[in-house]
């Protein structure tokens, strides 16, 4: 075995081949990140023009007055046992009073019949 000296060709092959997978690698990460902001991007604009659509006043629960797309809002369709819910539980920190003029009561429990039906509250 004699010595054995690299020539030019074979030291630039070795080298290319250490380059090649570094160089691969960078390559693969920028093409990646590329692809995910494209993605994104492609994602608002579509997110934009579905939201672009026409506006509508809706009353919050604290009492502001808000404008909301039409394509954001859903359809809620409560059921008996949330209103009777929501009825027992009240307002927190408000007090609720019926006055009754008993002088023309006859206690036909027209009264209690009318509560229960304004408020979606089943009798007891």
């Amino acid at each position: 075995m004699e010595n054995e000296e690299l020539t030019p060709q074979d030291s630039s092959a070795e080298e290319k081949n250490k380059q090649s997978r570094r160089d691969f690698l960078k390559r693969l990460g920028l093409i990646g990140a590329a692809s995910a902001t494209g993605a994104a991007a492609i994602y608002t604009g579509l997110h934009y023009q579905t939201s672009k659509g026409d506006k509508v006043k809706v009353l919050t629960a604290d009492n502001r007055l808000v404008e909301v797309s039409k394509s954001e809002l859903k359809e809620l369709k409560p059921t008996d046992e949330y209103y009777q819910e929501r009825g027992r539980e009240g307002i927190a920190g408000k007090r609720w009073v019926m006055v009754i003029d008993l002088s023309k009561c006859r206690n036909a429990r027209q009264c209690v019949n009318a509560c229960q039906s304004a408020h979606r509250l089943r009798p007891y």
